[in-house]
């Protein structure tokens, strides 16, 4: 069984170093599911295939279908692993409306509040 020590950078924060198993991983996308497992729940909102594998040296990318054997073993440098974020959606629907109304006074927002149900409710 061969384990790999792995560092986690995670949105400005750093998680590890820790070792990982490559035990039943065939290339370095089941590595990933294994280093996903491990750093739960860190990792929990995110899918393996947004994690990015690097070398100790935090430049050098590993590919996905690298065999899990061919992967180095350097004692007390860990792998580094970062997180891809996906792009957030914009609000839709009424969370929309509700940032309209952000930046209004109070009085300003009722009023507008109120016009609205006026119409809804007359038209």
């Amino acid at each position: 069984m061969t384990q790999h020590l792995v560092k986690l950078d995670l949105g400005g924060k750093t998680f590890g170093p820790t070792k990982v198993s490559t035990e039943g991983c065939s290339d370095v996308d089941d590595f990933k599911v294994a280093i996903k497992n491990k750093f739960s729940p860190a990792l929990d909102s995110y899918a393996p295939f947004q994690l990015t594998l690097f070398e100790s040296d935090g430049k050098t990318f590993i590919y996905a279908q690298k065999p899990a054997t061919d992967l180095k073993e350097m004692p007390w440098k860990p792998i580094v692993v970062t997180v891809e974020e996906l792009p957030t959606a914009s609000p839709t629907g009424s969370s929309k409306n509700q940032l309209t109304y952000k930046g209004m006074s109070m009085e300003a927002s009722c009023r507008k509040y109120l016009d609205a149900l006026a119409i809804a409710f007359f038209i």
